[in-house]
């Protein structure tokens, strides 16, 4: 697992933000709504779908949504 400084708090935006709950998004979305670049939100779909926090869309293979929690 690929790690930076703001990994932690970037997965807890993601996890807790409205915007992405029941609904899927690309890369795009997360870094107009976070206001990261490119590089940094690719990361972080990559380390949030290793552990299990999104998953890929069943329709479009570049769009991820939230995996339903437990």
């Amino acid at each position: 697992m690929m790690s930076y400084p703001m990994l932690d708090y970037d997965l807890e935006t993601l996890k807790n933000t409205p915007e992405f709950q029941d609904q899927s998004f690309g890369i795009s979305r997360i870094q107009r709504f976070m206001g990261i670049g490119y590089n940094r939100a690719s990361h972080l779909v990559d380390e949030a779908m290793e552990i299990g926090i999104l998953v890929r869309d069943k329709e479009c293979d570049w769009l991820v949504r939230l995996a339903k929690q437990s």
